[in-house]
């Protein structure tokens, strides 16, 4: 059932869109109204409230509503066009999107408690977008960052990109600062500023066990490697979506990898381990939303799901033929003992590619490549 949902879904959600979408007739009310409204961004998934009301995906969200994602489960915002980007809400999170026109037209994102991501690609009309933290205000243009508002302390910590902060408390206004990447910025009346962080932060806990941003972000400094580039919060979503909705998976996961590749291949990689039977059709989706990354994804991918792998690399071969030879090198790497089932596959989907792929098989699986030859002339 959930292979026909997913092609059903896929026809449904084209690939080419900015993501899922719903007709005019069936689209949630907006839930703010007035003169100054301003659509912001779509309810993607999670649970949560939007003014007070539960949430449903795709539910559009405007300016002026107050948002709260659930106490157990982060919530996942898809900017709306011209912009370009996403906001994870931690679990149990509140927020609010205004406009300020002090200076310019800013986008404000008010982070009442909680935390958030804010993964942003282009701002859009908007002179910048400002994130809010009671004592704390970041001036975001194009970067991803996190930021978070405690009854102790609020924190904003820089994970790519530029960024510029500030204090706003009057009894110690900073001037406006420049964050590098892993650097963090607090208003601790006990010694605020600039730090440098050793671990990056993740958003996917219960609020209740959530250790603060700053703590976090000064863990253990032999994290993982690749750890900065792992987002916990994506890939559980991707996880949880593809239970009952795996075309909402694969446009989350390619989200991700338009962001970050490796983020998004540790979405793929959990996606794929959740529904195998949807793996080649999940990864094709999310490679069709993320193409760059499409190597990384079939890595992945493969990984993840060995004994499908021919299945996925056909699928993301069949969707790229130009690059169906690049496509089999990713997925040979990274499983070399199923170099059989990836030759077929990437041959079959892209036989125009036949040489290439064959001539790069001879140098990383020659045994496979050799008997692949030996049986289709």
């Amino acid at each position: 059932m959930r292979l026909v949902a997913l092609v059903a879904a896929l026809l449904v959600y084209p690939i080419a869109t900015n993501g899922p979408t719903l007709s005019a007739a069936d689209a949630p009310a907006v839930p703010a109204t007035g003169p100054s409204t301003e659509r912001i961004a779509s309810w993607l998934c999670g649970e949560g409230t939007v003014a007070g009301k539960a949430a449903a995906a795709e539910a559009q969200v405007a300016t002026g509503a107050e948002l709260t994602s659930a106490a157990a489960s982060p919530v996942r915002l898809e900017l709306s066009e011209p912009m370009a980007g996403s906001i994870t809400l931690a679990p149990g999170t509140t927020v609010a999107f205004s406009i300020d026109t002090s200076s310019g037209r800013e986008l404000v994102l008010d982070v009442r408690s909680g935390a958030v991501q804010v993964d942003l690609g282009d701002k859009g009309v908007y002179r910048s977008v400002k994130v809010r933290c009671n004592g704390i205000e970041a001036r975001a243009i194009r970067c991803s960052l996190i930021a978070e508002h405690r009854t102790d302390a609020n924190y904003v910590a820089l994970l790519k990109g530029a960024l510029s902060v500030h204090g706003t408390s009057e009894k110690d206004a900073k001037a406006w600062i420049q964050l590098k990447p892993r650097q963090g910025f607090s208003d601790d009346a006990s010694g605020g500023g600039i730090e440098t962080l050793t671990a990056r932060p993740q958003l996917d806990a219960p609020a209740a066990s959530r250790a603060s941003i700053r703590d976090q972000g000064h863990g253990p400094a032999d994290a993982p490697a690749g750890s900065w580039r792992h987002d916990e919060a994506g890939a559980r979503m991707v996880d949880a979506a593809m239970g009952t909705d795996a075309a909402t998976g694969a446009y989350i996961a390619g989200s991700l990898a338009r962001n970050d590749s490796q983020a998004g291949a540790d979405a793929v990689a959990r996606g794929a381990k959740s529904a195998p039977e949807l793996a080649a059709l999940f990864v094709s989706a999310t490679a069709a939303y993320a193409p760059a990354a499409a190597n990384d994804l079939v890595a992945a991918a493969v990984v993840a799901v060995p004994d499908h792998a021919g299945d996925v690399v056909g699928a993301v071969a069949a969707m790229a033929p130009d690059n169906a030879a690049d496509i089999a090198v990713a997925a040979l790497s990274a499983v070399p003992d199923k170099a059989g089932d990836v030759i077929a596959a990437a041959v079959k989907a892209a036989p125009a590619s036949k040489d290439a792929i064959l001539g790069i098989a001879s140098a990383l699986a020659p045994d496979a490549a050799a008997a692949y030859s030996a049986a289709n002339p």
